[in-house]
């Protein structure tokens, strides 16, 4: 049987291997738009030239064969117009990079805290369960009032006894601010109950910032999240649930994962 240290370490190691992919895959999408678009404005210059020597050829004559100063002139000068003073490409690009470099990574950072989140909470409520069990405690985690990783701090440390780490669960309570911002305020913290304390978060420079329109293309009071951050949310959810670990008396995360 699957123990659930290792459960929680293959849960959240799939999330930091889908962090790494999706960087990469962001960018490997970029190039490969960017690089369509440079084709499909290419293959219509390609036209032009072939189109303005076809009229050479007719200008020319017999002569068009000994012309071929001429032509390269042509070719090149089709060229440069084409590709430093298109302004149609160039807003097309800049349309592309900005989806990509902006757009696509805020959401998927978005979509990826509040599943680190929803797998916490679960974990969280399962281990409340699984030392209930182990105890034979009369209630569970549920039976208190309070949200969910209330909840569990209550009953790992009102019912269950345990000395947990402060600190660990105040990383927590911020992530779990981040995440109730995305989805109760689709990220604007203006809107968000809790502004004060992430414009705090903010201050702190621990990978958070708040988007304005002029530098990082995102609407004014976004919540806007690093991939550093998404790190470091993963690790401060392992390390919290290692403390909880050792604190119940069982194994912790590395040892489970070297058996």
């Amino acid at each position: 049987m699957v123990s659930m240290q290792f459960e929680i370490l293959q849960l959240f190691g799939t999330l930091e291997s889908f962090l790494v992919n999706m960087e990469y895959l962001i960018q490997v999408q970029e190039e490969s738009a960017i690089d369509q678009i440079r084709s499909d404005h290419f293959d219509e210059m390609e036209k032009e030239i072939d189109a303005a020597i076809d009229q050479i050829r007719l200008e020319k004559g017999p002569a068009f064969e000994t012309g071929q100063e001429e032509i390269r002139s042509v070719i090149a000068r089709i060229r440069s117009e084409k590709e430093n003073a298109n302004p149609e490409m160039v807003e097309e690009i800049d349309s592309v990079k900005e989806i990509y470099e902006n757009y696509f990574p805020h959401f998927l950072r978005y979509s990826l805290i509040v599943t680190i989140v929803m797998i916490l909470e679960t974990q969280m409520i399962r281990l409340c369960d699984k030392i209930k069990l182990d105890r034979g405690l009369s209630m569970r985690s549920k039976d208190l009032k309070g949200d969910t990783l209330n909840q569990c701090k209550r009953y790992l440390e009102d019912v269950a006894n345990l000395s947990l780490e402060q600190s660990l669960w105040d990383h927590i309570v911020d992530l779990s601010k981040v995440r109730n911002c995305i989805v109760h305020a689709m990220g604007d913290i203006e809107l968000s109950n809790d502004r004060n304390h992430l414009r705090e978060l903010v201050r702190r420079n621990q990978g958070l910032r708040i988007g304005d329109t002029v530098f990082s293309g995102l609407e004014k009071n976004i919540l806007d999240l690093s991939p550093e951050y998404c790190r470091r949310s993963i690790q401060n959810v392992l390390t919290l649930f290692d403390n909880i670990f050792k604190a119940a008396g069982y194994k912790d995360l590395i040892s489970s994962q070297q058996e």
